[in-house]
């Protein structure tokens, strides 16, 4: 802090003296007027002056102390919090340190148990353990003059196995382990690779579950499968089988009962295909196993029958009619009783037939007359 000294004011001149001649007497308080004005006033001022900044400079001094006071509190405290938290930290340390201590203890204690479990490579048998201790059931070792590993039983080492040889037992199988054949890894349920079945197989007597490659020819399935796969799935008495067209892709299905006795077999149903490619006829059987979409040209009166009776879904079949009358098969139901009359020669006719909920029938509509 700056300390100012102040100035001091200039001495008095003498007080006039009213005894004193006039002259005098005016001369006296001329001076002493003109020092009034011109010395006390103005320094009477100036030690004002430098009192009022001695003040400040004083309080100054004192807010700058009492803030270093205030710092000093707040470092105090901080210096106690971190000698805490040091504290805080060195119990923490001295935890970890047991901590370590006990899992290095545990550590060892694991390598020692392990060791007596595995004692590792040796040119003899051990007649103690790695800690000098009687050997455990079930401890191992590999004799390196043998080349086997070998195991304790309690009153033998007996051989495990013989890494030049190879293995060639285990659970008590002896053996090579390759084997040939599911039946020589136990597996005995397994289902077996696709059987070709022989010319003129009868599809009824095929009820073992499996793949199966179907002939040129065969009996009491849909035609048009034939070079195609038949797939048997059984579960206890009852069963499925499905016919697969190699050529087209088309399918066929049934069901099988009572098998173990007398089989039932349901019809054959063509599954449903759609965006088929239309199977243009060579003859009057419409056969649904090659397709759901047929064209043919009726120049003259024809018949049509359907080879797999009442299996299809559904199908249509598209007619050029130049001559002739069309007729159809009984089982096909028409509106109003009777087929479609009135066929003009010249035009296309789209038939359209639909298996009956009662799989006893075929509903038939058409559009007839087309361009």
């Amino acid at each position: 802090m700056a300390i100012t000294a102040p100035t001091p004011i200039t001495a008095a001149p003498p007080v006039p003296d009213s005894g004193q001649p006039e002259p005098t007497f005016d001369a006296q308080y001329e001076a002493f007027n003109t020092w009034e004005r011109q010395q006390l006033v103005p320094g009477a001022n100036a030690l004002a002056q430098v009192t009022y900044q001695n003040a400040l400079e004083a309080k100054a001094a004192k807010d700058g102390t009492d803030g270093a006071v205030q710092i000093a509190i707040e470092k105090a405290s901080q210096a106690d919090q971190s000698r805490s938290a040091a504290q805080a930290a060195a119990v923490a340390a001295a935890e970890q340190v047991t901590l370590a201590g006990n899992a290095a203890g545990q550590a060892e204690a694991s390598r020692i148990e392990a060791s007596k479990i595995n004692l590792g490579a040796k040119a003899s048998a051990p007649t103690v353990d790695n800690q000098g201790q009687a050997l455990r059931v079930g401890a191992t070792y590999y004799d390196t003059t043998l080349n086997k590993l070998r195991a304790w039983t309690g009153t033998t080492w007996a051989d495990s196995v013989n890494v030049t040889a190879g293995v060639k037992s285990l659970n008590g199988e002896s053996g090579d382990l390759v084997k040939t054949t599911l039946a020589g890894y136990g597996l005995t349920d397994a289902m077996a690779k696709t059987t070709a079945l022989a010319a003129g197989a009868n599809l009824n007597a095929v009820l073992t579950p499996g793949f199966y490659l179907l002939g040129s020819t065969y009996t009491n399935g849909l035609a048009g499968f034939e070079g195609g796969h038949l797939i048997v799935s059984a579960f206890g008495s009852t069963a499925i089988q499905l016919l697969v067209s190699s050529s087209n892709g088309n399918s066929a299905s049934r069901g099988v009962s009572g098998i173990g006795g007398t089989a039932v077999f349901t019809p054959w149903r063509r599954d449903l295909k759609t965006n088929s490619t239309p199977v243009a006829m060579t003859d009057s059987t419409i056969r649904t196993a090659l397709g759901d979409y047929f064209t043919d040209t009726v120049s003259a009166n024809k018949s049509y029958s359907f080879d797999n009776g009442l299996s299809a879904a559904s199908f249509a079949i598209e007619i050029t009619h130049t001559g002739g009358a069309i007729a159809w098969p009984g089982f096909v139901v028409w509106r109003n009783g009777t087929a479609p009359s009135g066929l003009m020669t010249g035009r296309r006719h789209l038939f359209f037939f639909q298996l009956a909920a009662d799989n006893t029938r075929y509903y038939g509509s058409c559009i007839e007359n087309l361009p």
